[in-house]
């Protein structure tokens, strides 16, 4: 059934490019390698973490009813057939002020589960540096937190996993971000496929506090992204629907330190149906997959 979202043109392009500019930053880790760990450490740390988006409300993020629970098993339903979802983008009338409403349809490629618990969270400016990542690599948790099939693709049929959690520091931009980062590895040096959540502000990350997952400000910024090589990344697709709780939640504002856990789904779309993604991702060199 198709969903019904609002999202207004300018603010998704605003938040998106502030996403893929913290995406530039902030996300080495994974690719060739500098890689931390081998296969020996694959059951080290079993307990969570990810990273990058939006605004500097103290308001919850949640334009839904936070009444309604969130079921993690909603990805064993995904229906096998191509869905869309119905966006509705708001034009204001140059006449009368009115604003009219036209609704844009994007193909639904899948559904993603999220259960991740983070137990400290990093330095977004520092998951680039080895020596940095391997003195935390009891905080990249070694299992899957993010799973479900995607345009075909199974993100976990991977051998080589992890998710962390990364905040941006003080003297980037944006500093109210909070990250979940999640990579699919065939090997250490060979990684596949990597999911980043942004949460933005992190004052608003508390915990119950629900997460309506979109482009508009104050909503959580999904992406999923394929490894072409060990160091070019393509965006494969971008999270329009679904809803994310975080169930605890501790110093979320800080660079290091925090902890929270994350449950609930994404809708994932294809890119190149949203208007100016993938132009603007070419631009960032993480262009749309082919």
């Amino acid at each position: 059934m198709a969903k019904t979202i609002s999202m207004g043109h300018h603010s998704c392009m605003k938040l998106l490019c502030r996403t893929f500019f913290a995406l530039a930053l902030s996300f080495g880790i994974g690719c060739g390698s500098d890689e931390p760990g081998d296969s020996s450490h694959a059951e080290a740390g079993s307990s969570g973490s990810s990273g990058s988006a939006g605004s500097s409300s103290t308001e919850t993020p949640d334009s839904g009813d936070e009444s309604e629970p969130i079921d993690s098993g909603l990805a064993d339903q995904q229906n096998e057939d191509t869905t869309t979802v119905t966006d509705v983008s708001e034009d204001t009338h140059p006449v009368d002020g009115q604003v009219d409403v036209e609704p844009v349809e994007y193909t639904s490629l899948g559904t993603l589960t999220v259960d991740c618990q983070v137990p400290f969270v990093l330095d977004a400016s520092q998951v680039t540096s080895m020596p940095y990542m391997t003195s935390h690599f009891g905080h990249l948790i070694q299992q899957y937190g993010i799973t479900g099939i995607i345009d075909g693709q199974d993100i976990t049929a991977f051998p080589e996993k992890m998710y962390y959690g990364a905040h941006m520091p003080a003297h980037l931009q944006p500093n109210d971000l909070l990250s979940l980062v999640q990579i699919s590895m065939a090997s250490v040096t060979q990684p596949t496929y990597s999911v980043r959540i942004d949460f933005r502000p992190d004052t608003a990350v508390t915990t119950g506090s629900t997460w309506n997952v979109g482009l508009e400000e104050n909503q959580a910024v999904a992406a999923l992204f394929k490894h072409i090589s060990t160091n070019q990344l393509c965006l494969m697709s971008m999270g329009i629907g679904g809803k994310l709780t975080f169930q605890s939640a501790s110093n979320t504002t800080q660079v290091e330190g925090g902890s929270f856990h994350v449950v609930g789904t994404m809708n994932m779309v294809a890119p190149e149906e949203v208007p100016d993604l993938c132009d603007m991702a070419a631009q960032l060199n993480t262009p749309c997959c082919p």
